[in-house]
């Protein structure tokens, strides 16, 4: 009998500690997490317009912030849809970077950079419409729904705004 309450006494106080530094391990990646999230924030606000090139555009950063909540968000979607959906929205939303990036890097150009910045519209209407699909086959609640469609109309709108007015990006000598 004492060798067995010894036993579950032992087996209690492993549990215990166990549970300990999974409670402390889990305070730890949040704090590290947080602490990231802080740095990359600084680093956004630091960097110089000028060595950024296109990702000091106000247009790109949002892209890009909405491109990976949509990868986030997908990796939640049923397996079957692995080949299909999942694919075709974390390509659409990408290729608005892409696209901005690259129009960026021949603003030069006026025509080649409004091209450029049709086509990452066009992206970003298509990632929309993936978006309407995600919501209807409850993949994405509402509210997460409206929350990103919102969010996509105003890169639409700046896209817009950026390829009728290519000679505000004029590089400057």
């Amino acid at each position: 009998m004492a060798v067995a309450a010894a036993v579950a006494a032992a087996v209690a106080v492993v549990v215990a500690v166990a549970v300990a530094v999974a409670v402390a391990v889990a305070a730890a990646v949040a704090v590290a997490v947080a602490a990231a999230v802080a740095a990359v924030g600084k680093n956004l606000k630091r960097q110089n317009k000028m060595e950024e090139g296109f990702k000091s555009l106000k247009v790109y950063k949002l892209a890009y912030i909405l491109a990976m909540e949509i990868f986030h968000l997908s990796k939640f979607f049923p397996k079957e849809e692995t080949y299909s959906r999942t694919d075709q929205i974390r390509r659409s939303s990408r290729s608005v970077c892409t696209n901005i990036g690259e129009g960026y890097r021949k603003r030069k150009y006026p025509k080649h950079f409004s091209s450029k910045m049709t086509d990452a519209d066009g992206e970003c209407s298509e990632t929309m419409v993936w978006l309407d699909f995600a919501k209807d086959c409850n993949y994405i609640s509402s509210e997460k729904h409206k929350e990103l469609q919102e969010q996509y109309l105003e890169v639409g709108r700046m896209l817009g705004g950026m390829t009728d007015n290519p000679d505000k990006f004029y590089p400057k000598n």
